[in-house]
């Protein structure tokens, strides 16, 4: 019997050729085209747009209809500072 660190071994290079059959290589491939095609267009003086949309967003007004208090809802935090959860830091 094949021992499983061997197994594990082919199983992860047939896993590589599986996947670039199934066009793993040719989707990179596309995009590259893609992006070379997008290089090309000449957009001198055309706006650059914020959505693809063209029309104008409507605004509102920012109003909070919260029925809690920060105090309430902090009230089982382990820690917290002005009214905010304090967590420990992730990202560096």
């Amino acid at each position: 019997m094949m021992g499983m660190k061997k197994r594990m071994k082919r199983g992860g290079k047939a896993m590589k050729k599986r996947t670039k059959r199934m066009g793993g290589g040719i989707m990179k491939k596309r995009m590259k085209r893609g992006g070379k095609a997008l290089k090309k267009v000449d957009t001198e003086g055309i706006e650059p747009m914020l959505s693809v949309f063209n029309e104008s967003m409507n605004m509102r007004e920012d109003k909070s209809d919260s029925k809690f208090s920060n105090d309430l809802i902090t009230k089982n935090s382990p820690e917290k500072k002005a009214g905010f959860f304090v967590v420990p830091k992730v990202v560096e």
